[in-house]
């Protein structure tokens, strides 16, 4: 059994006759780890990754490194640190993807390696099991996989440390030095704040913690936590308002009413531990579930989530304090994807499996811990029974986490997956389109763009989209019908009305391209690609009348 406040970086909190144990498992969380993600080395950029990587203006110049940390909106958002790592390494490696692939598995396993570490100085059974889980698990894939999702492994590192570090402060973890524990913990939470703001949980899931250990929580953790909140609440608020006004998480696709957002959280509980206990079925871009205040059926997800809470609560003396204490902070842990908070992702999807990354141990823990206080309370049969049953599942985990770190190795093989899971994600529908117009496949482009409009006639940029492979298909009137039905949606689409422009100039209808070109500066002043045109045709009309 774990001894709290005698963990080392392989876990080994045995006595000395058992540390080569300690470090084999050690070894076998590294070694399999690397081995699953093996695929992502040679995986490519995928979707964002050239918002935050390849297209960043800010990763190019040393200015840039100023800016990202003095300048909110210079960034997709405002978390600095994760940037930071991307400006150091596009100096290291340029566009290259493997190394940026290589420091998020890197950083997932770390981790993963600092969870173990974490669940073994509160003397939690089956720590190393956890880790396990949690490393090897298909739904941390997205996360790790995903260049983008840097933000959530780097966050998970820091998120880790200072937790342990706040706990040995509040002496929840013996430590000789808690205040210098203490002062630390609060550093690690700043750097988990600027790798992504999702860690404003650490200091409620820390008195969580404390009170699930049977300690009492005191004005003083309280006042101990202040400084976390307030850390919390500052930068929590900067990143809500820049995903509203900066990044656009604002109009009708966001406009949800409060029972609408209570229904949705009630639904992602549950769906995120489904997903993290039978992870069948994983998909980019899952289908967005109907959200009817009026449907009685839908009201069972949040009701029933609030039930179990209480329910545990209520039971806390006769089956302990861990189960409720588990639920509580996986819930808030979650609550700011729950869909409270404005997030531009919800255009496309209400959940995610990165959403759920840095919430996985808070029910991953206490499974593997129920596992291992079966096996120590077990006959050998029983012993048998339950290593078979902890084999099965790191087996089988780790089998799905590999194929779906194959889907990720470039975005046509991601976007096509993604159909294959969810036919009506109109998105992956679009960016295939893009890839194919891209590779000169305007027909198969086409078609692309048609599946997404007849999911969502409404996509102004894909309708844009479809008219441009129809003129290159050699179909202006079909182009010309797409331009306007964008322009109906979106009247001041300057590159619907340059497009426009250009179909009928080559149709000869000059006055009227002349009308569009005009309009698409109108309602852009520095559209040049108008200009230019107008330019053109201004100039041969000089040289006509010569």
């Amino acid at each position: 059994m774990p001894v709290p406040g005698k963990s080392s970086w392989v876990g080994i909190v045995e006595n000395g006759r058992h540390r080569t144990y300690g470090y084999w498992k050690f070894g076998l969380l590294v070694f399999f780890t690397l081995l699953i993600y093996l695929p992502s080395f040679s995986s490519g950029f995928v979707w964002d990754d050239n918002w935050y990587v390849t297209d960043n203006s800010a990763l190019r110049t040393k200015a840039g490194l100023a800016a990202i940390w003095l300048r909110p909106g210079m960034t997709p958002q405002y978390y600095p640190l994760t940037f930071t790592t991307f400006f150091i390494e596009r100096r290291l490696w340029g566009d290259n993807p493997a190394g940026y692939h290589a420091v998020n598995v890197t950083l997932h396993l770390l981790a993963a390696l600092l969870l173990w570490r974490l669940l073994a100085a509160l003397g939690m059974p089956g720590a190393w099991l956890a880790a396990a889980l949690f490393a090897w698990h298909p739904v941390a894939v997205e996360s790790v996989a995903w260049i983008s999702e840097r933000k959530n492994v780097l966050c998970a590192v820091f998120y880790f440390s200072s937790l342990q570090c706040l706990l040995a402060g509040f002496g929840a973890i013996k430590a000789r030095h808690p205040l210098r524990l203490y002062a630390a913990g609060l550093f690690l939470f700043l750097l988990a704040m600027l790798s992504k703001t999702v860690a404003v949980s650490l200091p409620v899931v820390a008195l969580i913690i404390l009170w699930a250990k049977s300690r009492r929580i005191s004005v003083y953790h309280l006042l101990a936590v202040v400084p976390f909140l307030a850390l919390g609440l500052a930068l929590g608020l900067l990143t809500a308002w820049l995903e509203k006004f900066h990044v656009g998480a604002l109009g009708p696709d966001w406009s949800l009413t409060f029972p609408q957002r209570v229904l949705l959280a009630g639904r992602a509980l549950w769906f995120y531990a489904e997903k993290l206990f039978w992870p069948d079925g994983l998909c980019f871009v899952y289908p967005k579930f109907p959200l009817d205040p009026a449907s009685v059926t839908a009201w069972l997800y949040p009701v029933s989530a609030v039930a179990v809470l209480a329910a545990l609560f209520f039971a806390r003396n006769r089956i302990g304090r861990a189960p409720f204490a588990a639920a509580a902070c996986y819930a808030v842990i979650l609550f700011p994807a729950l869909g409270f908070f404005n997030v531009y992702p919800f255009l496309f999807y209400w959940v995610s499996d990165h959403f759920q990354y840095l919430a996985m141990p808070a029910l991953l823990a206490p499974a593997a811990a129920g596992a291992a206080l079966l096996f120590s309370r077990a006959g050998d049969r029983g012993k048998i029974a339950v290593a078979a049953l902890c084999v099965l599942a790191l087996g089988s985990f780790s089998l799905l986490s590999y194929g779906q770190c194959r889907t990720f190795r470039n975005p046509e093989v991601l976007w096509r997956a993604t159909l294959a899971r969810n036919p009506k994600a109109w998105m992956a529908e679009n960016n295939l389109g893009m890839i194919c117009s891209g590779a000169g496949r305007n027909r198969e482009a086409a078609e692309h763009f048609r599946a997404a409009l007849a999911v969502n006639p409404n996509l102004t940029r894909t309708r844009l989209n479809l008219g441009v492979a129809l003129a290159r298909l050699g179909h202006p009137e079909q182009a010309i019908e797409q331009y306007r039905a964008a322009l109906a949606i979106d009247p001041g689409m300057a590159e619907a009305h340059h497009n426009l422009g250009l179909e009928l100039l080559v149709m000869g209808k000059k006055e009227e391209a002349i009308k569009e070109l005009q309009q698409a500066l109108a309602h852009d002043p520095d559209f040049k690609p108008a200009r230019l045109v107008l330019e053109e045709i201004a100039r041969q009309g000089l040289m006509k009348n010569r």
